[in-house]
């Protein structure tokens, strides 16, 4: 295809990959026309105002110029934007199955498997010669006339028959693209759709579907109208290999451009086209051609690695911090000079964190299992094991140098996965902030990008911390208990403060132990940490638990009643919660003991320490450098504590007297 030939691109999905990666090529292709379309309106609204529904270095300046030259759009109508497109981009979310077949481990696909039908319907609502406007002509009598008609399948002469005549119809060739991570073979399953919604049977149902009052008696052998066209699907998989924080960057300027795409001169023809896309601004020798089913393992693979080389780095960090005098930034960075290694995610901190990293490996190990490799499975889920650890022995550093966690204020500094975004999905802070409510600390927390609302939600369901409870005491009328496994308000979040969204089923991970910061150490996989409601409110078991509760709630009498037995009294103020969130890194470390960094936020770096050192309370003040943002050497951590703080630095060994060696 000529780079200069003009394209109608929908994409479906406006979230973190749909919308950067619609600005990007509208931005650097402005004789196409992309069309990102979804059906939260929300979403859609922010993404043509100020107000960015996602923070990502760059965007607003790809972002406006296409807007004002119009060849980029937003829209709720997705039959519409489907319909004028040559190249449909499925970008919606494949999060980890959380029930069914695959639970915990298999990427869930029901979101890309909705809109294959409806593109599929599309088509062939447009190979019938309907429109959209004719849902108004409809039969009043269609029910009847349906059920009134034969549906047995095609005979084996009629199918041949029926593809002879749509081969030599007029052919329109649309090209459906994965650019979401989906797992392997998703290729097949979105054509076994595609093939079942457009077969001579939907043909027929659909046609006396939309049939209209004065029907046309124009119908072929078959039992369809003339078709108008044959509308031709073809899949490809062009998976995004961005970073959040530099996605624009990774975007305009990738290390490579990846299309699995099939054999068939179809195949060859679409992978044509849409490398024909990427050529105006990337040079033709980063657009790399293979198999579909290549393409999407790739996608699984390269992010398995990258998570692999972040935990080996961890698991290093932890060895230095038992040898004096090592330090894990001088071990990576010496090894990282190997040409064969590299730097890059060589950097120890408390974990990876992010939507893909997790997800994709979990992934991997589901398709281990389905393929007869169990020792395979264990070796990728080692890599999510060891993340996890990561943060329990964090804690456990943080416990044992401030001697306990209980009636503790402390300052957490970064909520997010990682610096340059406000996304916070499976960051590391989650577990790091639940485990330390578990302890009985009270947690002020600042993050620049994060907002209150999503913190709440990731610790306690988006509910008031009193409801969260109230709704835990309230599971006791479903026959659950309050230490129950299971999310304690399924109805809004099945990630909330008890039960993991990613549990895993008992024949693949064997129920584990409790540990001392609710958190489950199974054998062969370390489950996250779960606020347990009923450690956070009974602090001390022998005496008589005071609930600070809502009005709304103690006029509830078998609400009270029940939670009564379950030894929790209501006082009927609102005060109490451990968890609050501050507008700066100074306000939240006023009256603490530490303070714990847990994103690499640029600004930490510049913070007047001095000052916070003297907003903290008049005992030992501490800081826990998670990720070596403030404490970056010995030097740093000697005048640190020249200065009258208490320092920890992941991967700091401690430190060495000339003398000894």
């Amino acid at each position: 295809m000529p780079p200069d030939q003009s394209l109608n691109i929908c994409c479906i999905g406006a979230g973190y990959v749909g919308g950067p990666t619609s600005a990007v090529i509208a931005h650097e292709c402005p004789h196409h026309h992309i069309n990102v379309v979804d059906l939260n309106p929300n979403l859609i609204t922010k993404w043509q105002s100020s107000a960015l529904p996602i923070h990502e270095p760059g965007l607003r300046n790809v972002l406006r110029p296409p807007l004002e030259r119009g060849n980029l759009t937003f829209s709720t109508n997705v039959e519409s934007g489907v319909r004028s497109a040559d190249v449909v981009l499925l970008a919606v979310n494949t999060p980890t199955k959380v029930d069914g077949e695959g639970k915990g481990l298999k990427g869930d696909t029901k979101f890309l498997e909705n809109a294959v039908v409806g593109i599929a319907k599309v088509a062939r609502d447009s190979m019938l010669g309907f429109s959209s406007n004719d849902n108004d002509e409809i039969n009043d009598d269609v029910e009847e006339d349906v059920h009134a008609e034969d549906d047995s399948p095609p005979t084996i002469e009629e199918q041949q028959s029926f593809d002879e005549y749509l081969n030599s119809l007029p052919q329109r060739h649309q090209i459906i693209v994965e650019k979401s991570t989906v797992p392997v073979r998703t290729a097949t399953l979105i054509r076994s759709i595609i093939d079942s919604e457009m077969s001579l049977t939907s043909l027929k149902q659909a046609y006396r579907h939309r049939r209209v009052k004065s029907p046309s008696t124009d119908i072929t052998e078959w039992g369809v109208p003339p078709l108008k066209e044959r509308v031709v699907l073809t899949i490809l998989s062009n998976p995004e290999f961005l970073a959040e924080g530099t996605a624009v960057t990774n975007l305009r300027n990738p290390d490579r451009i990846l299309i699995g795409h099939p054999t068939s001169a179809a195949g060859v023809r679409a992978f044509e086209m849409l490398k024909g896309i990427y050529t105006n601004w990337v040079p033709e020798d980063r657009i790399i051609g293979t198999f579909t089913f290549n393409a999407e393992l790739a996608k699984l693979v390269s992010n398995a690695l990258l998570a692999q080389r972040v935990s080996n780095a961890n698991a290093v960090a932890q060895i230095c911090q038992e040898i004096d005098g090592c330090d894990v930034q001088q071990v990576m960075a010496v090894t990282g000079k190997d040409s064969r290694i590299g730097s890059e995610f060589m950097k120890a901190g408390v974990g990876f964190g992010g939507s893909c990293f997790k997800k994709d490996i979990l992934s991997l190990v589901y398709l281990c299992h389905t393929l007869s490799l169990p020792s395979i499975a264990n070796y990728f889920q080692s890599i999510i094991t060891l993340n996890t650890l990561t943060q329990h022995s964090f804690l456990s550093t943080v416990e044992s140098h401030l001697g306990t966690l209980h009636n503790q204020e402390i300052c957490v500094l970064g909520f997010a996965f990682k610096a340059n975004t406000g996304d916070t999905r499976e960051s590391p802070a989650i577990n790091v902030v639940k485990g330390l409510l578990n302890a009985g600390a009270q947690v002020r927390i600042f993050d620049p990008e994060v907002t209150e609302e999503r913190i709440r939600q990731d610790i306690y369901g988006g509910l008031d911390y009193r409801d969260a409870l109230a709704t835990r005491v309230t599971a006791h009328e479903r026959n659950a208990s309050i230490e129950s496994n299971h999310s304690i308000a399924t109805d809004v979040d099945d990630s909330i403060c008890s039960g993991d969204l990613h549990s895993h089923s008992e024949n693949v991970f064997p129920t584990p132990p409790e540990s001392p910061f609710g958190v489950k150490n199974a054998p062969r996989g370390i489950a996250p940490i779960t606020l347990d409601m009923k450690k956070l409110f009974l602090a001390e078991p022998k005496e008589q638990p005071v609930l600070h509760t809502l009005t709304s709630v103690s006029s509830n009498a078998s609400l009270v009643s029940q939670m009564e037995q379950d030894g929790l009294r209501l006082t009927g103020t609102q005060s109490g919660d451990p968890l609050s969130t501050h507008a700066s890194a100074l306000g939240a470390a006023k009256g603490v003991s530490a303070v714990l960094i847990l994103t690499e936020w640029e600004e930490f770096k510049k913070l007047d320490w001095n000052a916070m050192n003297q907003a903290m309370h008049t005992g030992p003040r501490w800081i826990f450098d998670g990720r070596r943002v403030v404490v970056t050497s010995e030097e740093i951590k000697r005048k640190m504590e020249d200065k009258g703080w208490n320092v920890w630095a992941v991967g700091m060994g401690r430190k060495i007297e000339e003398t000894m060696i």
